[in-house]
């Protein structure tokens, strides 16, 4: 006996009729006639009474449609356990990154990406990238996405630059800075700087450029931060490095240093041999996608600078898997 023949075999008892039955199932009355006749034979027992065209279930036929019911609700039950298995592997999003990241990029790419993944958890790990660079080789992190370090990250990662933002010099409101658009950079030297920790990749691209101009900033404070810092210049503790987008929407007085522009780059870091699962690459586009409007708010930089999507996908996972044989 298989599973097909108790199908007919309960078909034809919910119907009393094998004409119906094999409308019900798509198949014809004859081959619904000819398995309930072989399961008769196997089982040696009558299932069907056959009276003025009439079929009727017999007192086994009657015994075996309850072990039928009983048969066909395990399997129901053993598909929803796999199939519940199933969409759990590679069903989370886990994602490294900094606290800035979560202040300004990411919430809308988040808002967008739950619409289609509703079902997908999404799990933030911050830190300095030291920490995330190590936890995406342990395999706990799918993906990091911030200021990229200068330095080479390894062999066994692949980087995809998403935008690159300036940094610009921010004052409060009743800050001396607002009567300047720009500075000497011995200038910088005579006020209090707030500033990121020393492991941050923003804060290793100002000292460097500290180290070029040989001046030596006063730091206050280091905070962790974009938002930190932006409660903070606002009181007037002191002056601070931030991305001109944000000094625009805090609506910040920005100067620059002169003749001295400084940039970081945002991107995306995962393994070189990552398998692009469906809604993580998906992520990575919406992640591109919000990029390039990113890029175009910064009068700053052009759209040069920005990798189309697809291009992104192919740097982070090779090619699109509708394009894989």
């Amino acid at each position: 006996m298989d599973l097909r023949q108790l199908e007919m075999f309960r078909a034809v008892a919910e119907t009393s009729s094998f004409t119906r039955a094999g409308e019900k199932l798509h198949v014809s009355h004859s081959a619904i006639s000819r398995q309930v006749k072989l399961l008769e034979d196997e089982l040696r027992v009558l299932l069907f009474a056959r009276a003025n065209k009439r079929v009727t279930l017999t007192e086994p036929g009657t015994a075996l449609l309850t072990h039928v019911e009983a048969i066909f609700n395990q399997v129901a039950m053993a598909t929803q356990s796999v199939s519940q298995m199933s969409t759990k592997v590679n069903r989370q999003l886990n994602l490294g990154t900094a606290t800035t990241m979560l202040d300004f990029f990411l919430p809308p790419v988040f808002e967008e990406f739950k619409r289609k993944y509703p079902r997908v958890d999404v799990h933030i790990k911050t830190g300095p990238w030291q920490l995330l660079l190590e936890a995406i080789r342990a395999g706990t992190i799918d993906l990091i996405i911030g200021s990229v370090p200068t330095p080479f990250l390894g062999r066994d990662l692949v980087v995809c630059p998403l935008y690159r933002e300036e940094l610009v010099l921010v004052a409060g409101n009743n800050h001396p800075l607002t009567r300047k658009t720009t500075i000497r950079p011995d200038e910088l030297t005579h006020f209090s700087l707030l500033t990121y920790p020393s492991y941050s990749t923003t804060r290793q691209i100002l000292e460097s450029i500290f180290h070029r101009l040989k001046i030596s900033p006063n730091i206050l404070l280091e905070l962790e931060n974009d938002e930190a810092i932006v409660n903070s210049v606002s009181e007037g503790v002191g002056i601070a490095f931030l991305p001109m987008s944000r000094a625009i929407q805090k609506k910040l007085h920005f100067v620059r240093i002169a003749d001295t522009p400084i940039f970081r780059t945002v991107g995306l870091v995962t393994l070189l041999a990552r398998q692009a699962e469906a809604h993580l690459a998906y992520f990575l586009t919406l992640c591109a996608g919000h990029a390039q409007y990113t890029n175009a708010s910064d009068v700053r930089v052009g759209r040069s600078d920005v990798p189309s999507e697809n291009i992104c996908r192919r740097q982070v996972f090779g090619r699109p898997p509708e394009l894989r044989s």
